[in-house]
Formats: C-alpha cells, structure tokens, sequence
C-alpha cells in the first residue's frame, strides 16, 4: 500500500497501523492524503481541534484543511482560520439558492478569480425599423437585389464582484457535541443572512460598493400614482399600468416582487371588482405554492420597502438581471477564545446590473422594459 505522503515519518508503516486503522489508512492513501468529511459540522470540528489541540482526528484531517489567508499571512489558524472544503462550499452554494427565491431566478456567472468582468449588452432603446437590437436592419428584397446594411450596436458594461462578509458565533459545545444541530445551524445562519442581503441589493441597491439595483436602474419603469390617490395605497390602474409597462416578449418570465403591506392590498382590489380575480392565492396543489397575479407568480419579500414607498411593488424579468458571483466559507475557533466560542464566516464578492440600459420605445410609441416599479404614494 501506498505510504501518504503527508504523514509524518513516524506515522508511517507499522507506526501508523497502530494510531490508524486499516479502513483509515485505505481512504487516505486513496485520496492522497484528503478525508472526506463526514457532514459540514464534521469539517467545522476538525478545523477547531486543529487550532487548539492535536487529536486523532485531527491527525487525518489535517491534510484536508486549507487555511484561509489574512493579510499577508496563510501560517497562524488564528488569523484568517481554515477553508471549508468544495463539497460543503458546493451545498452551501445550492442551500443558499434554495432560501433566495429573487436571486435564484437572475443569470448568475460564477468568478474563480474574483476580478472584475465585462460583459457585451445590446443598446437597444427602440423598436422601430433599423433600431431593433441597436441597429439591426432587415428588409423584404427582390432576388438579386442588395439589402441594405446594417450595424449592431453593443455596449460593454463592467462588473467588480463587492465584498459582503457574514459572521455565525456557535458555542464550542455546539461545535463540538452536536452535528445533528451544528451543520444546520451553520447552513441555516449563513444562507439566510447572505440570501437576505445579496436580494436586497438586487432590489434596491444604489450601485456604490454594491450591486446596481432594480429600483435604481436607469432601465427601470417608474409609474406614477393616479390623481388624488390615497397614500399607502395600490389600486386596479396602478397594476394595469404596471403590467403594461413591460416588453411583450418578457411577460411570461416575469415575477412580482411586493413587500409587507401589499398583499392586503391586493385582496382589496379583488373585493372591489366582484366576480374578477386580478389577485389569486395558490392552491394546495400548486407546484410552487406561490400567488399569482395576473397571471405571474407573486413573491413577497422583506426587502422591497414599506407600503407606499418606492419599489414596494415591482415586475421584473429577473433573467436579465446579471450577478457576477465568488464565494467563501471559512471556521475559526480563535476570534471566541475568551468566551470559548468559535466564529464561523461566509464571504461572498458580488456584484449586479441589469442587461438593459434603458426603456426601449415600443413600436405604438410607448416605453416598456424588464423592469417597472410604482412610484411613492
């Protein structure tokens, strides 16, 4: 059998039968020198006897651990801590798309580098002939006849992935005793944390040291209330106007975003037009249980504003909002010594915009785009 070449000399052969068992050493040898940790707890454990003791665990682990780098330094574990392994960074990664129902439904590009990235959009601000696409020209020709040219027009816009940091605090008891409850701790606490602030941007960012959002987007369609509406109130025109402000093609892919507030609204709409249902619940057996309005899923969230403000309500194609991801996990147990805790952090580097520029005048000579939103009331 193949001797791991990351044992220490002393742990080799015979010397290492006797710390490890034939099973062990089969699987390291296997892997050259990688456990494969048992769940994501596990991993966290093994990286918290690493920095205060030596154990037999610890002894297989080791090579299995990446430390995470801090400042000019990859040596000290109480610096910058330890790596968590792909797998886990992998099901963190699918947890967190499953707890971010907005951020699921953009066009996600992952960075391996986590540098900036330029990507071609067309700058189409109309449909008329020879506009389309930023110039394409198309013609009905007779057989020989030249067609016209024509030049599409691309702009290139620049992402530079920003760094959003979550911190977990878990008693060292947790760590330690628990994996039923430690692995979906550390999964529930950083998935909803990071989910909760990467939507947030993509809602609302300003775009400095932050994503662009939606409700800031030049792209963006602002309806304004209709006279002498009430404030904090949404009614059957300011929906209509909605609807109609986004590009025909796009409706079957858009998605309402409402926050707190508005689904009460919404059921007075439906009461004050018997015999209409603008405004449907899901049933029991709707496959993703959410609201439809007319027609398109309804998700209510916490990151679009209070009810009469801003971006309370939008419609959105959410496949073209671009996110230019780079992710890392990492497990401390140093920053907590004191109060013998350890510090669990998640690193995210984003960064978003929309594909669109601008509203595109449609060919009757309205604006209409993938994003619209209703003014402040």
């Amino acid at each position: 059998m193949t001797k791991p070449v990351n044992f220490p000399a002393n742990r080799r052969g015979s010397a290492a039968r006797e710390v490890y068992s034939i099973d062990e050493l089969k699987e390291v040898a296997r892997t050259g020198g990688r456990t494969v940790f048992a769940s994501l707890g596990d991993m966290a454990r093994a990286a918290l006897d690493s920095g205060i003791f030596e154990t037999h665990n610890d002894r297989l682990a080791r090579a299995s651990l990446e430390r995470a780098p801090q400042g000019m330094g990859e040596v000290d574990p109480a610096s910058g801590g330890f790596l968590f392994a792909p797998e886990y960074e992998r099901k963190f990664l699918q947890s967190l798309y499953e707890a971010a129902p907005i951020l699921s439904r953009c066009m996600v590009i992952e960075s391996s580098d986590g540098r900036p990235h330029k990507f071609p959009r067309i700058d189409e601000t109309s449909r008329a002939d020879n506009l389309r696409f930023g110039g394409v020209v198309s013609t009905w020709v007779d057989e020989g006849t030249q067609p016209t040219a024509g030049k599409p027009k691309v702009e290139m816009i620049e992402l530079t992935p920003r760094k959003v940091l979550a911190i977990a605090w878990a008693t060292n008891e947790l760590v330690m005793d628990s994996d039923d409850l430690l692995s979906p701790f550390l999964e529930r606490s950083f998935t909803g944390e990071l989910a909760y602030r990467i939507e947030d941007a993509i809602v609302k960012g300003t775009g400095a040291g932050q994503p662009l959002g939606i409700v800031h987007s030049p792209a963006t369609i602002t309806v304004a209330k209709e006279v002498g509406q009430a404030g904090g109130t949404i009614v059957k025109e300011n929906l209509d106007k909605l609807f109609d402000a986004i590009a025909y093609p796009l409706r079957s892919r858009a998605v309402w975003l409402i926050g707190e507030g508005v689904e009460r609204q919404l059921n007075k709409i439906n009461a004050t037009n018997p015999g209409t249902f603008y405004y449907a619940r899901p049933s029991e057996t709707s496959a993703d249980c959410y609201a439809t309005l007319y027609g398109r899923p309804v998700i209510p969230t916490e990151n679009c504003p209070a009810l009469g403000s801003l971006g309370d309500i939008i419609l959105a194609d959410l496949s073209l909002y671009t996110l230019l991801r780079n992710t890392g996990i990492a497990v401390s147990g140093h920053a907590g010594f004191t109060s013998d805790q350890s510090v669990f952090r998640a690193v995210c580097r984003v960064d978003g915009a929309p594909l669109l520029g601008a509203p595109v005048t449609a060919t009757d000579g309205t604006q209409r785009s993938a994003f619209a939103t209703l003014a402040a009331r």
